[in-house]
């Protein structure tokens, strides 16, 4: 799953290079065996249980970021 992850200029919590650091190895491979539906899923369910507790994010597009989706 984490085949197609880039982690480009930012600095990345998980990864070094492409290997898992040691203290995220045994998530590292936990969400691995997970398939993309499995993932797709369990995104479904989040989002409905932050809807459901009223937690909601504002999102922002700007080609100041390079056209990436932030969060506010």
């Amino acid at each position: 799953m984490m085949n197609l992850y880039e982690s480009g200029l930012f600095f990345d919590e998980m990864l070094d290079g492409k290997q898992p650091k040691p203290h995220y190895r045994s998530f590292y491979q936990k969400l691995n065996a997970f398939s993309k539906a499995q993932l797709d899923e369990k995104y479904q369910q989040a989002q409905s249980s932050f809807l459901r507790q009223g937690i909601t994010f504002t999102g922002l597009w700007s080609s100041r970021w390079n056209g990436a989706y932030n969060a506010l």
